[in-house]
Formats: C-alpha cells, structure tokens, sequence
C-alpha cells in the first residue's frame, strides 16, 4: 500500500520519513552462530580489524552507537554494557525489532559461507521475501575449485612445476570458463536472484580493462591455481587480468539477456586490504560507456569519493548511486555531508538505500536508524531554505528509501507500512505531540474544541470536549483526561451491566493519526470547522487495557504480522438511509437503486456536502450512489490500514449524521428500517499482503469456520437478524463463499489482490471488535491450515438442493437471531481466547444486558434510528 497521506508540513514529513518502508538493496547475511567470537560486535562501525580495531572505540561514530544502542536496550550507555545486555536478550525479538521497518532484503550472500544463515532465511524478519545478490568472484572461485587439479607437491610439501602444460591450461580454462558463464546465465533467469556483486575493487582496483588475450588469461588462472595454496585452497582471485575478464564476462551476459539486472561494484571505504585509491568510481567510467545496457550500482557512498559517484550516476543513464555503508560508520556530520553532496547534482531518481548490515542484528538497526535521523534534519533545512517543497522532499524519501530499489531490481513490492526501529517499542514524546498539534493548527486557524472520542461495547460513540487552550495544555504537561472503568460496562442510555463498577479510572490517551477536523457543523458548507476530534485508546498507568477496542484490533493485527507477515487493508461501504427528521418517513419518494432520479432530491445536497467534508478532512472517497431501499444511499471509502480504516469510518459516520441533521433529515444505519425493503449493511472489503493464494484461503477459511460465532459481534442485535434474508443480495443465511457472488457471506472480489468482502456485518456492530474477531479467526485459519469448504458457490445456496450444499461444503447457517450467536460466541473458546478472554467476557455480558433490555421496549425501530 502507498502512504495514506502526502506530507505537507515538515512535522508530517519527518512522520513519513520515520514509517515509511525500507528496501535495503545489498546487505549481508546474519551469523549462525551469534555469540562467536571469531567475529567482532565493534565491526558493525568500522571496516577495521586486528589491533587497528581497538581504536573504534575512540571514534564519534562508536559514541553515537553506543547512545543508540543502549537506550534501545534500556541498558547503561556503554560498550560492555550493551554487550553484556545483548547476551540476555530474546535474541529472536532482538533481531526482529532491529530489522523492523524493513520490508525487503537484498542478500550478497557470497560473504563467509557455512558461518552465516541462508538469505532465505532473513524473510522471517521483513514483510517481504529476501532477493539473492549473485557475487561473481565468489562462485567464479567455487566454479575454478570444481575443475582444479589435484597438485603434486615436494617432500617439504611444495607444489611441484611441470604438473599443467598449455593444452590443459587451455582445456581447464574452456571447461570452467563455460561452466561459469552457464551458472550467470542461469541467475540470470532465476527470479530469486535480484543482481549481481563485484568485489574486484578489492582485488585490483575498478581500472578495468575490456579485452585480454588468451596467452594472458591462461596465465592468470594458472597464477589463481598456483596462488590456491596460499589462499587455504580457498583459490581466491586475485589476478587482475582474470578479475577484469569475469566482471566484462558478467556484464556480456547481462546485456545479451536484456532482463537489465543491476551489477553491483564495491567502491571506496573497505577492508584495510583494499587500494583506496583505485576503489575511487571515477575508474568505472570507460566500463560504464562500454556497457550501457548494464545497469551499474556504485555501492557504499563510494565514500570519501561521493561527489564522484554522483557526477557518474547524473551523466550515464545505467549508472545508480547507494548511499549506504557510511550509516554507521561515519559521524553524523559526516553523513550529512554525504546526504548533501548526492542531493548537489545527483537525480533522487539514481540514487538507492542499504545498509551493508551483516553479521549482526545492530548494524541493521543503527544504519537504519541513522539515515532517517539524517534525511529529517537535511530535508527539514531544504525545505526551510526554499530548496525543496515538502510534497518534493516526501518524493525523495520514498525514492530512496522504496521506489528507486523497487523500479530498478523489478520487486514489484507495494510499500507495506510496520512499525519501524525508530517507532517500535517507543510512544510518542510529548514534544514531538507538540510539534503535530501546533502543526495541525498552523493548517487549521479556526479549531476551538476537540473531540476525544471512544467507542463503547454497544457501538456507542462517545466523547469528552476540551477547548484548545485545554488540549494545549495537557500535551504540553504530557497529562490525559481520565474516565472511569464503568465506561465499558454501560448500556447505550446509561444503564449498568453486571460487571459495572464504580471504583476506578482510565487515561484517554490519542491517537494523533486518527486527528482530524470536523467540517460541516452547520448547513453552510464553506463555514471553516471549530472543531477536531481524535480517537482515544484507554490505558491504565500507561499500560494497555485489555478490553479497550483499538487495543483488541491493534493486537490482532500486530499479532498477524509477527506470526504469519501479512498485512491488511481494509475498506468500507457506508450504507445509510435518509428519513425525513420530523416523522421518520423517507426523504425520497421515488427511488431506486442507482437512478439519476434518486438524486433530484434535497438529498443531493446533503451528499454533496458529506462528501466535501470527507475529502477536506482527509478521507478519500471513491464512489456514492443510490441504493435499493427507499432513501438509502450508500458512500465507499478507500482502503486504509485496519485501525485507521475503523477511526475513518466513525468519522464518516458522524459527518452524515451531522450534515443529514442540518438539512432536516435523520441518518439511520437501521439494518431493516423497512419491512419490504432491502436492508443496510456496513460491507467490510479487506485484502492481504502478501496476497498468496494459500494465505488467503487459509484466512477466510478461518473466517468461515467461525462465521456463526463471530455473528455476536458482526450482527450485534435482533434487528440485523430481521435484514439477514435468503435471495434479497442481504449475504444470505448459509455460511458460504463465492466469486463475485452476492448471495453469500463472504465475496471473494479478487484473487490477485486477496481481496474480499465479508457481507454479514451492519452498522449496529462496534467495527473494532468485528474487525478483530475476523482478523483473528482469519490467523486461527492459517495457524491450523484450514481448507476452504469445498468450491466456489456461483448460485443462491437457498436455492440449491441440500445434495447441491453439501457438495460444495454448505452444512452450516448463521443463527438466527443474537441470543443464538451469542451461545455460538460463549462455547468458541479457541476464538474468545484469540481475541482476548478479558474483552469477549465483558462484550457477553453486556450482550445479554442489551437483549434483555431491547425485549422490554415496545418500539425497538424508533429506539434503534434514534441512536443508530
């Protein structure tokens, strides 16, 4: 999914650059074993070794590692501390909170072999799968190892001359010449194979030549086998004259496949064994013309040679500039300076975001850390300066940090927004909720109230109101507004449920992402808003509580990324019905179902000023039109991240309510506010990423197996079951699936995207808890593996014979009212436990309260429109 919103503050703007997604286009892969020793943690900051590393400690980039560090283990800011502090942690939620933000790895898996895990292996830790990074003198070497002959040697154990003669130098050569040209053409094709990696900038510098002769490549390999021993038999190339022929060779084959693989070269900084001076990219350039249908990436910055690759990167079309390796290994100072001297001459479009991570889980972590903390502060002065605008600056981030490594190595990734390494773990400070409210009201002058908003147990919203002078004031102390813990245990007139109790209190704590303004307080639609409201999670000393909605659907979906990667997109179609306010009659005489007639109305008007209140208030609208009943109408929103999505839907909600009351109409989500006419429902569209067909299968079948207890939560009262009809496109009574099929529960609307639609809900069901009871028996269905029953239904299923249902695996109906589905919720203790014991126990009780209460009222209709 993209970003849900384009920046246009630079509070905003270090927002997207702190969320938004990474691919990390070269790292490396993670070690086995994690507490060996052979491998140094002071690595992960400096590309020296032996003695010379002893000094890191002494260097601003080991400081300012050691501040990071430490406060991301809550440890003291020291060396041997951290180290300490590591060997006592999960090693496993460790690494996943350093890798968080991180979508998709990049794997040059050519580095220290049996030492480190598979790049395969890295996908449990990123949103999507990891790509391999083919490096060409490593399986040139493996390839040479497989051909080499077995040398005599001395008695003192020296290889003895005389053993190769040119015609089986010669021989060799072809033999493992083709054999290597045969496996680059084979990764070539491999879609798990995302480019290639040249170290020959180790070896002998990036002066490469483009033609040898053959007497001269013969030497070389001979020179490689010879050198063999002193290598540990590893045969490790070194040659010039033979690096310079596998790296064009490489290239040849790139160009002739046409499938434009970028080829990686390491440049500047390295090991203490690489000559600086040719590691500068200036080097490349005659390779660069001579291959210019060969995508090339200058790795590392090409650091201190920065200026250099970007001049490079500004002139070829084939040529990309990776700004990475100097995150962490350089001060700050030092990386902005970096950051600079690419944003100088070098397009946003060419240039790409790594890490160079390896070994251990911290370098991942600091490096990402490290540019987006960079990236905000130079930004932040480029759009101050007058440089760049912030829609302009929010492009470059999501080039560099997504779009530019997606395009250029074909991933064909959506971003996937998780929570990051500079968010996980951690709230909000208080000055940063500063910055986003003074932000907020620099773009909205005239708002005078807010509105902090929860939704109960009976899909009640409700709300305290504070003056500005108020919210500025509790933001800038860090205090909340406290209610008390009976706000959950009440009835939609305030009547008490059996677990209500009056002792205690909650904090009502904002979710800053959900504030918004609240247009259309009067039936003057270009009045500006006086007032904002936020959604509000409930906490209990800063804890969380464990029957607050928000919290419940938050878990469910975080605990569908932590076990299963996926992700979730939900939408919404609002469906409504216009009653005339004084009598309750309809609004529209003549209707029906999509006809421009519906609309020659005072209705259009109504409509018209919803929808412009949405869209002034950030919710994007993507179709409304006529429905079937008599008034009803019907408004779909796009597609947002699941709790976000709930948030959006309250507040299209309480815009129509609020704009229908100015035009003398009353907005009901009654799911049968008329007897013959086609019901309302709240149909919830949700799709997944990754949208593999198993995962989604899995999922609904989950949902389907548990469609008769979720019914407690998705059809919450008498009335949904008066809507709930066989043959009227209401979703049908049989618990069923289908393509496209309207007469079932669960739609699947598109296979490609994992997208489908759950029909069986109304606008009397808290979204929250429906969202997470489906989220959560969707998990149970890939946890356990389950099938879908039987086939895709393309009929009624009321209409089929029960030979017919049974054959397509319909056995089942929902129940028939919410006493039933309620008993169905009360013995489902796989799915009570899933959602949350303490939640579902709570929403039982208050059920039966409710049930009781509504069976005691005369006139439920007028009671349910005048609150729904």
């Amino acid at each position: 999914m993209a970003s849900p919103v384009t920046p246009t503050t630079i509070a905003e703007l270090k927002g997207l650059i702190n969320t938004h997604p990474i691919i990390d286009n070269h790292a490396h892969n993670l070690l086995r074993n994690v507490d060996s020793t052979s491998y140094p943690l002071e690595s992960i900051v400096s590309e020296a070794s032996g003695l010379a590393l002893n000094d890191t400690a002494r260097t601003l980039a080991h400081a300012r590692a050691v501040t990071q560090l430490s406060g991301l283990l809550d440890c003291a800011p020291t060396w041997e501390a951290i180290k300490e502090k590591r060997r006592t942690v999960d090693y496993e939620a460790w690494t996943r909170k350093c890798l968080s933000g991180t979508q998709c790895l990049l794997i040059d898996d050519g580095l220290d072999g049996e030492g480190v895990h598979p790049y395969d292996w890295h996908d449990r830790y990123t949103s999507s799968p990891s790509k391999r990074l083919v490096r060409v003198e490593t399986l040139a070497e493996q390839t040479l190892r497989e051909f080499a002959p077995v040398f005599k040697e001395d008695g003192s154990g020296n290889s003895l001359e005389g053993d190769l003669n040119y015609s089986a130098e010669a021989e060799l050569f072809n033999r493992w010449s083709e054999r290597f040209a045969g496996l680059i053409n084979a990764a070539v094709r491999d879609p798990a194979v995302a480019g290639f990696k040249s170290i020959i900038c180790y070896r002998s510098g990036l002066d490469i030549a483009s033609e040898t002769t053959g007497g001269l490549l013969l030497g070389a390999v001979k020179n490689a086998l010879r050198g063999s021993r002193r290598d540990g038999w590893r045969y490790k190339i070194r040659d010039k004259i033979l690096g310079d022929f596998l790296v064009c060779e490489v290239a040849r084959i790139i160009a002739k496949s046409g499938s434009w693989k970028p080829f990686q070269f390491h440049t500047g900084l390295g090991d203490n064994d690489l000559n600086i001076r040719k590691a500068n990219p200036a080097y490349l350039q005659d390779f660069i013309k001579e291959n210019p249908d060969v995508p090339i990436v200058l790795l590392h910055s090409s650091y201190p040679f920065t200026r250099e690759a970007g001049y490079l990167a500004s002139v070829y079309k084939n040529v990309y500039l990776d700004i990475g390796e100097v995150f962490p290994m350089i001060s700050k100072d030092g990386q902005k300076s970096v950051i600079k001297q690419c944003l100088e001459c070098t397009p946003g479009s060419k240039l790409l975001w790594s890490t160079d991570g390896h070994w251990f889980p911290e370098g991942f972590a600091l490096a990402n850390m490290q540019i987006r903390e960079v990236l905000g502060e130079v930004l932040s002065k480029c759009v101050a300066k007058g440089q760049l605008t912030v829609p302009q600056a929010a492009d470059f981030v999501r080039d560099l940090l997504f779009e530019n490594s997606n395009k250029l190595y074909k991933l064909n990734l959506n971003p996937i927004f998780t929570p990051t390494i500079n968010t996980v773990g951690h709230s909000l400070g208080t000055n940063q909720e500063t910055q986003i409210l003074s932000e907020f009201l620099y773009r909205n002058p005239h708002v005078k109230y807010f509105r902090l908003q929860w939704v109960d147990y009976t899909n009640t919203l409700r709300l305290r109101l504070v003056t500005l002078a108020q919210m500025n004031k509790m933001v800038s102390k860090g205090t909340a507004l406290t209610v008390t813990k009976a706000v959950l245990s009440l009835l939609q007139d305030d009547a008490p449920t059996d677990d209500f109790t009056p002792a205690g209190r909650y904090d009502l704590v904002p979710d800053w992402s959900s504030l918004r303004t609240c247009p259309g307080e009067s039936d003057l639609p270009d009045k500006t808003p006086k007032y904002a409201s936020v959604m509000c999670f409930f906490k209990d000393n800063k804890e969380e509580v464990d029957t607050c909605p928000r919290t419940i659907l938050s878990r469910a979906v975080r605990r569908a990324k932590e076990e299963h990667k996926v992700d979730f997109l939900v939408g919404w179609e609002t469906e409504v019905v216009f009653l005339n306010k004084t009598d309750l009659g309809v609004a529209s005489e003549t209707h029906a179902w999509s006809t421009a007639q519906s609309l020659h109305n005072h209705c259009l008007k109504a409509l018209e000023q919803i929808v412009d209140a949405l869209e002034t208030s950030g919710i994007e609208v993507l179709l409304f039109h006529p429905e079937s009943a008599p008034s009803q109408y019907e408004i779909v929103t796009g597609p947002l991240p699941p709790l976000e999505s709930i948030d959006a839907l309250y507040h299209t909600r309480e815009t129509i309510a609020r704009i229908c009351s100015h035009h003398n109409l009353r907005a009901t989500l009654h799911p049968k506010p008329f007897k013959d006419a086609a019901g309302t429902a709240a149909h919830m569209h949700i799709s997944m990423a990754p949208p593999t067909e198993p995962l989604q299968n899995a999922f609904f079948a989950g949902v389907l197996s548990h469609l008769g207890s979720l019914a407690a939560l998705t059809l919450p009262q008498a009335a949904s079951y008066e809507r709930l009809r066989d043959s009227c496109w209401s979703g049908g009574t049989w618990i069923a699936w289908g393509e496209e099929n309207r007469e079932v529960p669960v739609r699947r609307v598109d296979k490609e995207e994992a997208h489908w639609e759950v029909r069986c809900i109304d606008g009397l069901a808290n979204a929250y808890l429906a969202a997470a009871g489906i989220i959560s028996a969707g998990c149970m269905g890939m946890l356990e593996g389950v099938k879908l029953p039987g086939e895709s239904c393309n009929s009624d299923p009321s209409k089929l014979t029960s030979r017919e249902r049974n054959g397509l695996g319909i056995t089942r109906q929902l129940p028939d009212g919410i006493g039933k589905a309620v008993d169905l919720l009360k013995v489902d203790k796989k799915l009570k436990a899933r959602i949350g014991e303490a939640c579902m126990a709570k929403y039982i009780i208050m059920k039966k309260a409710e049930i009781a209460a509504l069976e005691a009222k005369t006139s439920v209709r007028e009671w349910i429109i005048d609150r729904y």
